[in-house]
């Protein structure tokens, strides 16, 4: 029998998984707080009018809409953790799409696929939360959801601080890069 260290802290398996939500929770508020910041660069960028920058915005909630209703499709067949890990290394990467896109059009149709992915993401992250939480014997629910919020706040002040450095296409790059490697560790 080997003994163990007293320093070597370790979780039964449902703490873990509270741990491991609430930390793709941070990289998906951190992503889109980081996200806003990226707002004012695009509506300059693409030079329209606010009411044209807001129907180019409505498409990502549009986008979430359509894969949110189609989620339990996924996530009864493949199950709430294959799902979060897949949407959390793919969302990051939808992030640069809004960010490279040329016009409104292509930035619209950028944003709906970001909004796809990521209300994917959403959807998965909750189920998953639920479940976590439910194994845990104990509610979460909140402190997982407070992780998002404060990933929010640490992505735009991140990305505001950023973009006034780097370029947003830098930034973007840099960001999923980050998100992914984060979303690896949980």
């Amino acid at each position: 029998m080997s003994a163990q260290s007293p320093f070597v802290v370790t979780y039964p398996a449902a703490e873990r998984a509270i741990l491991g939500t609430s930390g793709i929770f941070f990289v998906n508020g951190a992503m889109i707080g980081s996200l806003s910041t990226h707002f004012a660069v695009m509506k300059a960028r693409l030079g329209v009018d606010p009411a044209t920058f807001s129907m180019v915005l409505m498409s990502m909630a549009v986008g979430a809409i359509v894969m949110m209703s189609l989620s339990s499709l996924l996530l009864r067949r493949f199950g709430s953790a294959p799902v979060v890990l897949a949407t959390a290394l793919m969302t990051p990467m939808m992030f640069i799409l809004p960010v490279v896109a040329d016009g409104p059009i292509l930035t619209a149709l950028a944003l709906f696929l970001l909004g796809a992915s990521n209300g994917l993401m959403d959807a998965s992250m909750n189920v998953h939360a639920s479940a976590s939480e439910r194994a845990a014997g104990r509610l979460a629910m909140a402190r997982i959801h407070a992780m998002w919020s404060f990933g929010g706040i640490l992505g735009s002040v991140a990305a505001g601080y950023a973009l006034s450095r780097i370029s947003a296409l830098s930034h973007a790059g840099l960001q999923a890069a980050f998100l992914m490697g984060a979303s690896l560790l949980f």
